[in-house]
């Protein structure tokens, strides 16, 4: 502040969110991914968040997506990571126009 004093804001608790919500989901695949592999797959899964969900990626959300790999398969990280992105943006639009 204007008296050199630490920042008194941070003393107080913090204003409510204007908006906010989770969106919390699992990509599983029977692709034998090395945990790098999950990683990029659950990047790239988020982006499905991005193209259904209006504002995305806020400070006031808790937005997650997980990556699972259950098997011995070969898998193609792109085409996984690609085909997740999609299922996940479905996934939300079918969820929240469901009656």
């Amino acid at each position: 502040d204007k008296e050199g004093n630490y920042i008194s804001y941070l003393k107080a608790d913090p204003p409510p969110p204007p908006f906010g919500a989770t969106a919390i989901g699992v990509v599983v695949t029977d692709a034998a991914l090395s945990k790098a592999d999950l990683k990029r797959v659950a990047i790239m899964a988020h982006d499905g968040l991005a193209r259904s969900v209006y504002p995305s990626h806020t400070p006031f959300d808790g937005d997650m997506i997980f990556a699972v790999s259950l098997g011995d398969k070969k898998g193609d990280i792109a085409k996984i990571g690609a085909w997740a992105a999609k299922l996940v943006e479905r996934c939300v639009v079918g969820a929240v126009t469901a009656r």
